[in-house]
């Protein structure tokens, strides 16, 4: 899965389901980690249909995790 893929490379940040069908990932990702990081969400999970990927960079976020978790 994008989330267990996510961990393994020990990013930092949360992916979380929408209500209306589309997933939302935040990470700190280093701009040497960001063609990774972006392959992963490509693969997407194998029952996934990976259609978009949008993508904001913000200079500063603040994280309340040590590693990466799946928010609910």
């Amino acid at each position: 899965s994008v989330s267990q893929a996510l961990m393994k490379k020990q990013f930092k940040g949360y992916i979380r389901n929408l209500n209306n069908g589309t997933v939302e990932v935040v990470a700190e990702v280093f701009d040497d980690e960001m063609e990774v990081f972006l392959k992963i969400l490509r693969e997407g999970s194998p029952m996934s249909d990976v259609e978009d990927i949008q993508y904001a960079v913000f200079d500063e976020a603040e994280f309340t995790t040590d590693g990466f978790e799946i928010r609910r």
